[in-house]
């Protein structure tokens, strides 16, 4: 599947880049990252990820781009989970988890005016490739004597990596990518401001019936070079 949409991107690519203005750069930035999940008791903060782009530009027009990339990505979140059966024992836990995938996000740019500065708006889909995850945090597990009623408390630190089967967790993640920024003519080429977010459509939990889907809120910067 990995080799059948990586051939079909880059005929696509050399498809559009015969007839259009191409650009190629690179991009840096951060990823707020978030998940949802309707597991009861969980309750999800902002993970603070990485991003690390190759992007390239195809203006179709002197005002629609596409812009497919290839990135590196980390999604993830900051949670907390409690559980408690009365009587018998609780746990609580807090931690952070981070999950690094080979992100391909296929952006169609729509750009406002023609001068040195443009404003542009985007979306399109994106695909996830995972490639692991590591996790860190505390959990405290509190069990009661049923005949005694004494209570015992073990806490734990838990600092934990590997890969996306080992987390029990899918390999394909799928969303849709909204976004706008500006971008700004600079010698050779252009640099490209942007904030985006990231909506995950994809269930990434495969285990049980679950659901856990990614979320966030990118702001990138990057630097684009004619190619043309």
């Amino acid at each position: 599947m990995k080799k059948v949409f990586f051939t079909v991107l880059l005929a696509g690519i050399v498809a559009f880049s015969a007839q259009a203005q191409l650009q190629v750069g690179a991009k840096v930035g951060i990823n707020l990252a978030n998940q949802s999940s309707d597991v009861e008791g969980y309750e999800s903060q902002s993970a603070l990820g990485l991003i690390f782009g190759v992007p390239v530009r195809l203006m179709l027009s002197d005002n629609l781009a596409f812009q497919p990339e290839v990135s590196f990505m980390q999604k993830g979140s900051s949670s907390d989970y409690s559980f408690e059966l009365p009587g018998v024992y609780s746990i609580e836990s807090s931690g952070k988890g981070i999950i690094n995938y080979l992100e391909i996000p296929l952006m169609v740019q729509y750009l406002f005016g023609n001068g040195d500065i443009m404003p542009f708006v985007t979306a399109g889909p994106s695909i996830g490739l995972g490639l692991g995850y590591s996790s860190k945090g505390e959990s405290t597990t509190t069990s009661i004597d049923f005949f005694t009623g004494e209570e015992t408390t073990v806490t734990e630190d838990y600092d934990d990596s590997g890969s996306m089967e080992d987390a029990g967790l899918s390999a394909i993640d799928f969303g849709v990518g909204f976004g706008a920024g500006a971008v700004m003519g600079m010698g050779n080429g252009a640099v490209i401001f942007q904030v985006g977010y990231l909506l995950g459509l994809a269930n990434i939990y495969d285990e049980g019936d679950a659901k856990l889907n990614n979320r966030g809120i990118n702001i990138t910067v990057g630097y684009l070079i004619g190619m043309n």
